[in-house]
């Protein structure tokens, strides 16, 4: 392993000494981990009082807190050797930073449509008294009944929790922030395990959380943003396992494991990838680490998809036969033919993922036009398209294809070229890229870049070896350059998003204010057709209303930020 002299410049500098025991690498650690324990505790204390029959309820929150307080001091004296106050002080950390993103996220309304659709509507029923686990089918609209009993409820029940303590629908939005906030301190202390330079694990950890796909989700539902957030988890505590064999670094791997099952099915699929890319490694290089790491890794699984998904897994196979039902099984129902354009979605894998990486943002689900490939190096206008919640082409960014196979080739030529002291964590390096790009093209449908958001992680390890060990070969200045076009493709795709989702954010706000002086005289009658969880956002405005059946004919307006929930302009409300 290089000394630190030589991280970042040829002069001489301070060393850093290495191991997750130094505290630039344990307190990021214990931050991360911490966010992802309390996450995985809430799982895990809902799943047994669901098995028992109760809901949910302060009491699991107050228990997670307990539960996270606890492993704070015990990974604080384990790693640190420090007593219980400084880790009463990251557990004050931890709720202060849990609190801010719960602010945060109450300022904004999610006005996404399968936010709205399904997943609001989800935790509503939880926070309303729903049991999973005895009561399977949900008292929800048949619209909706499908997706809200057979997916994993993984996000939706720290969400309801988080909800109930805060005391408002769009505060349970937190856990995706926390979760980002989470894979950013992780990230960091797997890069400083590995390179022992803080300035490079800073930088690298930074661009990792900025992942499109959760900055684009960030202010909805959606849960492809808390995928992507546990997989770069997941990764870095892998990274930082295969260096520091400690107990809690398997109890971090095990906690995001728990979660990871339970957030989607893919999920399910990565975790199973990722585990056994990680035991086979452990057979051919670490075979005495290879017991525990089996041992944690499959009772993790075995819990996460037996116990805590009890409710869909089990449930799902009992009813219908298969565990993914409804997206596998004899009964599926294809929820991916319709989604674009019929031409592009005939092509093989390969091309479509090339498409997809290397054409203009595409997401208009009206005509669903076939990808246009952009001619990055020749003049012309520019065809700059934002990118929404769940974009269907170009979902990274304008610039993320070539990024991707520029930072690709460098870390070839780096490889190739390492010797001695710094080849060893280029191989690792190497390792996980290799793991990340075999579970990409896994996934059927690996052009659609929410289900493959950890493809974003492939150039940020490769620029930040290239910033590690590049200065020798000249690649430093390179890798510089491409970290900045990385940065400037996150900031060009998601600027227009956030303008427009400020501006209708500010519509709304004013048009449920009019809403609720409207009503005090008499309550307002509304249909919400496919979004019913609006009726928890007008109540929470303190408008008053009562639900009717559609009536197309009769004068309405829409809700803002949706396009059918009718608010009936009755004769006694013809004046506000």
């Amino acid at each position: 392993m290089a000394p630190a002299s030589t991280v970042l410049t040829d002069a001489p500098a301070v060393a850093i000494p290495a191991g997750l025991r130094h505290p630039l690498a344990a307190i990021p650690f214990l931050l991360g981990s911490g966010l992802v324990v309390v996450c995985a505790a809430a799982l895990l204390l809902a799943a047994l009082a669901f098995a028992f029959g109760f809901t949910l309820s302060p009491i699991l929150t107050a228990g997670a807190l307990v539960l996270l307080l606890l492993y704070l001091c015990w990974g604080a004296r384990t790693l640190l050797r420090w007593g219980w106050l400084p880790a009463l002080g990251l557990w004050v950390a931890l709720l202060g930073l849990t609190a801010l993103a719960a602010y945060v996220e109450g300022q904004w309304y999610d006005l996404s449509s399968d936010g709205m659709y399904y997943h609001q509507e989800a935790v509503i029923q939880l926070i309303d008294g729903w049991n999973p686990f005895h009561h399977p089918s949900s008292p929800v609209k048949d619209y909706q009944r499908v997706w809200v009993n057979h997916y994993p409820k993984g996000a939706w029940i720290p969400q309801a929790l988080l909800a109930q303590a805060f005391g408002g629908i769009e505060y349970g939005k937190a856990l995706m922030p926390m979760l980002m906030a989470a894979a950013f301190f992780l990230t960091f202390a797997a890069f400083q395990v590995l390179l022992r330079c803080p300035f490079i694990a800073l930088a690298a950890a930074g661009v990792a959380a900025l992942n499109p796909i959760i900055i684009t989700q960030i202010f909805t539902y959606y849960v492809d943003g808390i995928l992507a957030a546990l997989l770069t988890a997941l990764l870095a505590c892998m990274v930082i396992a295969w260096s520091s064999r400690m107990a809690a670094v398997y109890l971090a791997v095990a906690a995001v494991l728990l979660l990871l099952v339970n957030i989607k099915f893919t999920g399910l699929f990565y975790a199973g990838f990722f585990t056994c890319a990680y035991l086979t490694a452990c057979t051919f290089y670490q075979r005495a680490a290879l017991k525990q790491a089996f041992t944690v890794l499959a009772i993790s699984l075995v819990v996460g998809a037996g116990l805590i998904g009890f409710q869909p897994y089990v449930t799902n196979t009992i009813s219908h036969g298969h565990p993914l039902y409804p997206v596998m099984g004899v009964q599926y129902i294809d929820v991916i033919g319709g989604q674009y354009n019929q031409r592009f979605m005939q092509e093989p894998r390969l091309k479509k993922l090339f498409l997809s990486l290397f054409s203009y943002v595409e997401n208009d689900v009206r005509t669903m036009p076939y990808p246009t490939l952009r001619p990055y190096l020749l003049p012309g206008p520019a065809k700059l398209g934002g990118l929404a919640f769940d974009t269907r082409i170009g979902g990274f960014g304008q610039w993320f294809g070539p990024i991707l196979t520029v930072s690709l080739a460098l870390f070839m030529a780096l490889l190739l070229m390492s010797r001695n002291e710094q080849a060893r964590q280029i191989r690792i390096a190497a390792a996980v890229l290799l793991g990340i790009i075999a579970s990409v093209l896994a996934i059927p449908e690996c052009w659609w870049a929410r289900f493959i958001p950890q493809l974003w992680l492939v150039p940020v390890l490769a620029l930040a070896m290239l910033l590690y060990a590049g200065h020798r070969f000249l690649l430093k200045p390179v890798a510089l350059v491409l970290l900045a076009l990385l940065m400037m493709n996150v900031y060009q795709g998601i600027d227009p998003g956030i303008h427009s989702l400020h501006y209708t954010n500010v519509l709304l706000h004013q048009q449920l204010t009019e809403l609720a002086a409207a009503s005090r005289q008499q309550p307002l009658d509304v249909s919400f057709l496919r979004f019913p969880s609006n009726r928890v956002r007008l109540r929470e405005a303190g408008v008053r209303f009562v639900e009717v059946p559609e009536d197309p004919s009769h004068p309405h307006e829409l809700l803002i930020g949706t396009d059918d929930t009718r608010i009936y302009i009755a004769p006694g409300n013809a004046g506000r």
